[in-house]
């Protein structure tokens, strides 16, 4: 009885073996798969918003921030700013930084309860603002650069540049809002497509172990029968060996010869 109770644990113990090792490789495989899905699609959503959004921006500067005299009024950087925010399709907040005389700068917002000079990082306006020398490999003085940031949980990307040959320094600010949105929603499904792989090997790893375990349960029950000694060929129990055993013939059954006597 004991022995065959030990052999149900030790295969209850292969399937559970054969069970985790299914799982483990398909959550494997499925988080590695997820993971990689859901950073090509982060790269590439976040990079068509961001290349749209700057290259729209830097229309705009050349446009109509580049058309301000060089010591604009704060109506005139508000204006313009106003303008460039409401001219955009990529819905974005415009904040001009020019000066009124030297070392006198003003500032004029699109919105400036949404944006304002604080909402710009620091590294950022240091970079817009550094004027690099112009060589074969460098056409312009400033360039355009952007960094993401975040503010009360929303993302945003801010990006900036400055008007060569003198004239105000802009920058632009855009919510991510939706593109995060979009991909907590791709999230989500990779999360349960992942949900789904991981049950569907644990119901395949059943089946394959009643597969495998199959033969080994019953190579386990005719070893248990063999150690037992109910699979003995013959018809039961072997003769005794007490019976009188006939030269040449089968002991099967008693004899009946009988011994000469010599003469």
């Amino acid at each position: 009885m004991s022995k065959g109770i030990y052999a149900r644990l030790r295969l209850s113990s292969l399937r559970l073996r054969l069970v985790v090792v299914f799982a483990l490789v398909a959550l494997t495989a499925a988080v590695a798969a997820s993971g990689i899905a859901y950073w090509l699609n982060r790269e590439a959503v976040l990079t068509r918003t961001q290349d749209s959004a700057l290259n729209d921006f830097r229309q705009a500067m050349q446009n109509r921030a580049a058309t301000l005299p060089l010591r604009p009024t704060q109506d005139d950087l508000r204006r313009t700013a106003e303008q460039m925010a409401s001219g955009s399709a990529a819905q974005y907040q415009v904040l001009l930084l020019g000066e009124r005389d030297a070392g006198k700068p003003i500032v004029g917002a699109s919105d400036p309860d949404d944006f304002t000079l604080a909402d710009v990082p620091r590294p950022l306006r240091e970079a817009v603002d550094t004027r690099r020398p112009v060589t074969d490999a460098n056409a312009y003085p400033y360039h355009l650069f952007w960094q993401r940031t975040e503010r009360n949980g929303t993302p945003y990307l801010v990006g900036g540049t400055r008007i060569d040959g003198g004239g105000p320094a802009g920058y632009m600010f855009k919510s991510l809002a939706a593109e995060k949105a979009d991909l907590n929603s791709l999230g989500w499904s990779l999360g349960i497509a992942t949900a789904l792989a991981v049950a569907g090997s644990v119901l395949l790893a059943q089946v394959a172990a009643t597969t495998v375990l199959r033969p080994v349960h019953r190579l386990g029950e005719a070893a248990r029968q063999l150690g037992e000694g109910s699979s003995t060929p013959g018809c039961g129990s072997p003769a005794p060996t007490n019976w009188p055993i006939c030269p040449g013939r089968s002991t099967a059954r008693p004899s009946r010869c009988r011994r000469r006597s010599r003469t």
